[in-house]
């Protein structure tokens, strides 16, 4: 590879040296090798190769995957690479987008809250209560009160219909006559 940044090290340095870098992107391939200058002129070494460490993939999850109307599901997440006071965590009709959430929570504090919070956290979990109109939701997490920078899906949560009572009943006409339920 051609050498496109060869500068001096702080002061003068035989043997071995070496090099700090920040701000390296995860998951990318990298070339690097040494070079030094002295009375002859300049020198590299061989060239190496290396690979930053990738992030792990931000998760967020929601359970119980199936909750009766207005019931409560615990949202819970991980791996935020860059967390923020203002990452927060929406409640979706399935299928919905941006601007178009039911409920949202910061996740920055325990319990998660529509207050800005005082810090953030990588990981954690925040309860949601869902609606009582049946149907299914899910939740994403996003980036600093961002609707552009989704981190995060959850798997899907299904709010079910409430059972139907049924009342049988029997009735028998006439003088002296009966109705009877049962249900």
């Amino acid at each position: 590879p051609p050498v496109t940044n060869c500068s001096p090290a702080s002061g003068l340095t035989t043997g071995v040296y070496t090099h700090a870098r920040s701000s390296m992107t995860p998951g990318i391939t990298y070339w690097a090798r040494g070079c030094a200058d002295n009375a002859t002129g300049r020198g590299y070494s061989t060239p190496i190769q290396f690979t930053t460490t990738a992030l792990p993939a931000v998760t967020l999850s929601a359970s119980p995957a199936s909750v009766a109307p207005g019931g409560s599901v615990t949202v819970t997440f991980a791996n935020v690479p860059t967390p923020t006071v203002r990452d927060w965590i929406g409640m979706y009709i399935l299928g919905d987008t941006g601007n178009n959430y039911q409920d949202w929570k910061y996740e920055g504090t325990s319990p998660c809250g529509q207050a800005v919070p005082g810090s953030s956290r990588a990981s954690g979990s925040c309860t949601f209560t869902l609606p009582v109109t049946p149907g299914n939701y899910n939740f994403r997490l996003w980036d600093n009160d961002n609707i552009l920078l989704q981190h995060a899906v959850s798997n899907t949560v299904t709010v079910s219909a409430p059972a139907q009572n049924t009342l049988n009943v029997t009735a028998n006409p006439g003088p002296g006559g009966t109705i009877t339920g049962t249900g």
